[in-house]
């Protein structure tokens, strides 16, 4: 069989068979049999598996003869007929057709075939994820539980083969399982210490974790949504330990890889053999390495390693949807299942509704396939809307909303606006909230985290600046050079043209909040500075709050400060503010990462910039008890992660959350659009009697014109330093949007559009559109999806 392979691998490198992802794995294995012969065992290994993937190539020999026990190539977990204690019952009643999984010649389609009468169309149609197979003359589901357990529900007299009947029997202990997550049923009385540890000693798990542990360890599909801080990485692991898990792949956001290979050690009582992809290099930094070495040297851990310990890949998403890993599809030796676990970390990041990139979600789905258990966590499963789940749901079980996101939208979209391609409102809610937490476990977890307070600060633009805002927001093109001129102290040269001129309402309004910021980009691509005001105001206050040498008492370290920014420009501001005070930067962002290796903020930064799309979930910044809000977009899950960045567990000062905003502007808006995102995913999980006030998440109307959110600053001096009381008579706290001076009516309205998604109404006057709602309506839906603004 080696020698086999290790011709194989020569020809097939010398034919140019292996895709350039593969290439440098394959042209260094055949490098090694040109020098050196047969392959050594574990090379002739990771040889048989890279040779797999290209079994159907048109240029590639017949494959070898297979060892003996070894099953079919491209069959693994769902490819192998689980254990049966015997033949299933006969249904009663005449036989409404068959059913039985079926197989592609690459391995497994994850698909049920079902073979039924005519009249039973009616009731195959109501199955979500069913399609017609011209081809076979089948009607198929996704090879689930879900999808089996409906399919018997609605046809009890269907024939199952052995394999589906299991799927189906599975589904029926969904409700049996759920007596673990069931706060009235107390917690099993076991001996929890020898699957996890809290981490901290002399304490137990909490309580909501050992349900986690219990209830994921159990499920095929399981997504736990703790609110942030909640200890989801310490019930992973206990759950791994519990499930006897032995090969585990975690994918996660790649400002996390370095965090879990810590949470094993803090967590497990069980030694892990972990791989994250990253090493230290000869300068000391944490570099990754490339794709198809990191994938092959998973392969080698996962099956070849001879530690005797169980097994952890951790990979990030942006490396998961390329090749060889999007189109992954091991197969053991031995027979065994290929991976025991796949944990989607952030699962939210799997996938938006409105999102242009599904990437992750379809290689999740093409993973359930040979995958025996598939868990996600997040601390926001709904980051934008109730209809994001169906993303991270596709990964888990293709069978409880379908595996077509057609589909999915006809179930629970109302769609209108531009060409009626808008959603617009949410279908049958209760159905969708039942759907969601078949699979999930939302505990109302008290973190018992100190108190936090908002703090709105209001920015007055320079005369110029607000000039060149409003003319470019009433006619779409403005000339630059007089804001440009005041704020950078310098003339444009003779015949240079300084103009923008956005080509449709989203980059308009994109353009608009990169100026209340200070830098707008020409149409020429150059950034030109047009406003110093956003960043003076941020430079005064961080003074006022001791982030400035010698600290709040002027003997002391500066008090460290982070702050959020969606524009890589603003973080250049940001740089060039702290060194102009004298303050130690550090970023985190596309670019560059100042973490520590246990991504954490280090204690050699005063001020910590970071770009909320590279930077906002899964890394702790509790070290900081003040964060700032320079630009946001209108991503919630983005907003509600960053905040979760300082306010977790490990946080023990009160927090205090700066939100600078230049009246009558953009800024104002984005506050209104994600509060009222907040209103309608609280209101979506009420329908299941969770107490969404406890994930941040609040239902209630807030009526502008009767609270302007102003407060004597005495009150509140327990939680602010003095200096911010009496800082300027624009300091406010409050909610943002609601207490924000100017474009109250656009606040009310953008609640009350949302309000009416969930059947709920509300009562008060003010515009339901505005000029941006009119510019809105004229671009094209994919444009406004693109930018995440469908429905405003």
């Amino acid at each position: 069989m080696r020698d086999a392979v290790s011709a194989l691998v020569v020809v097939c490198d010398e034919l140019a068979v292996f895709a350039p992802a593969d290439a440098p794995v394959g042209a260094g294995l055949a490098a090694r049999v040109r020098s050196g012969g047969t392959l050594a065992l574990d090379d002739a290994r990771a040889a048989w598996r890279l040779l797999q993937r290209y079994r159907d190539h048109t240029l590639f020999p017949p494959s070898p003869p297979l060892p003996p026990g070894l099953p079919p190539t491209g069959q693994g977990a769902a490819g192998k007929a689980p254990p049966v204690a015997g033949p299933p019952p006969a249904p009663a009643g005449p036989p409404a057709g068959t059913a039985k999984l079926l197989a592609g010649r690459n391995g497994p389609l994850g698909l049920i075939g079902i073979s039924a009468g005519f009249k039973h169309r009616d009731a195959l149609r109501m199955l979500p994820g069913r399609a017609w197979d011209k081809k076979r003359g089948l009607w198929t589901v996704p090879a689930t539980p879900a999808a089996a357990g409906e399919m018997l529900s609605m046809l009890p007299t269907l024939r199952c083969s052995p394999r589906v009947q299991a799927l189906a029997d599975e589904y029926a202990r969904w409700p049996e399982i759920a007596r673990y997550i069931d706060p009235a049923i107390p917690v099993p009385t076991l001996d929890f210490d020898q699957w996890g540890v809290s981490g901290v000693a002399g304490k137990p798990l909490w309580e909501h974790q050992q349900r986690s542990a219990l209830f994921l360890s159990e499920m095929s599909a399981a997504l736990l949504a703790v609110t942030m801080g909640g200890g989801k990485s310490g019930a992973v692991v206990t759950a791994l330990n519990r499930a006897g898990a032995r090969r585990v792949l975690i994918a996660c956001p790649d400002k996390v890889l370095g965090v879990w290979p810590k949470q094993f050690r803090r967590h497990s009582p069980v030694e892990w053999h972990i791989d994250n992809g990253r090493r230290t290099n000869a300068a000391g930094r944490s570099v990754s390495y490339p794709v198809a070495h990191r994938f092959d040297t998973a392969e080698r851990l996962l099956f070849d390693c001879p530690c005797g310990l169980p097994h952890a890949v951790i990979v990030n998403y942006e490396v998961l949807i390329r090749e060889p890993w999007a189109s992954w599809l091991p197969v053991c030796e031995d027979g065994s299942d290929p991976l025991d676990v796949v944990v989607y970390d952030e699962g939210h990041r799997l996938g938006r509704f409105g999102g242009n990139d599904p990437a992750v979600a379809a290689v999740g789905a093409a993973y359930s396939r040979w995958i025996s258990q598939r868990w996600a966590t997040t601390g926001t499963p709904m980051p934008q809307s109730p209809l994001d789940v169906y993303h991270p749901f596709r990964a888990l079980d293709r069978g409880i909303f379908g595996n077509t996101k057609t589909g999915f939208s006809v179930r629970y979209a109302e769609r209108g606006g531009y060409e009626g391609k808008q959603v617009i409102g949410l279908r049958n809610p209760e159905d969708l909230a039942r759907r969601f937490f078949q699979i999930t476990y939302m505990p109302s977890v008290d973190l018992d985290l100190p108190p936090s307070v908002d703090v709105t600060l209001d920015v007055e633009l320079e005369p110029e600046a607000r000039a060149l805002y409003d003319t470019l927001e009433r006619q779409t093109w403005a000339d630059v050079s007089a804001a440009a001129q005041v704020a950078s102290g310098v003339e444009p040269l003779d015949g240079e043209e300084l103009t923008v001129s956005p080509p449709n309402a989203p980059v308009l309004l994109m353009r608009l909040q990169q100026l209340t910021g200070g830098t707008l980009r020409m149409d020429n691509g150059e950034l030109v500075l047009v406003s110093r005001a956003k960043s003076c105001s941020v430079g005064s206050t961080l003074a006022a709050l001791g982030c400035c040498p010698g600290g709040p008492d002027g003997r002391s370290a500066p008090e460290p400060v982070v702050i959020f920014t969606r524009f890589v420009p603003d973080l250049d501001a940001l740089a060039e503010l702290a060194e102009a005070a004298g303050l130690r930067y550090g970023e985190v962002s596309g670019r560059r990462s100042d973490l520590t290796s246990d991504a954490t903020m280090p204690e050699d930064v005063d001020l910590l910039g970071v770009q909320m799309q590279s930077g906002g979930t899964g890394i702790d910044l509790t070290r900081a008890a003040i964060g700032g809000f320079f630009s946001l977009g209108y991503s919630l899950s983005d907003y509600l992660q960053a905040r979760a960045r300082i306010l977790r567990p490990g946080q023990t000062r009160p927090v205090r959350f700066l939100h600078w905003l230049v009246e009558e502007t953009n800024d104002i808006e984005v506050y209104a659009a994600l509060e009222a995102r907040q209103d309608v995913i609280a209101a979506v999980l009420a329908l299941h009697g969770i107490d969404a006030s406890l994930l941040g998440l609040t239902a209630g109307e807030v009526d502008v014109e009767e609270w302007n959110g102003e407060v004597d600053g005495s009150a509140v001096r327990p939680i602010l330093p003095a200096e911010i009381a009496a800082f300027a008579p624009n300091a406010r706290v409050g909610s943002p949007a609601s207490g924000a001076r100017g474009r109250g009516s656009v606040t009310r309205a953008a609640r009350q559009q949302y309000a009416t998604i969930v059947g709920r109404s509300t009562d008060g006057g003010g515009r339901r559109r505005n000029e941006i709602d009119d510019l809105m309506e004229q671009a094209g839906a994919d444009t406004l999806r693109m930018y995440g603004l469908e429905g405003l």
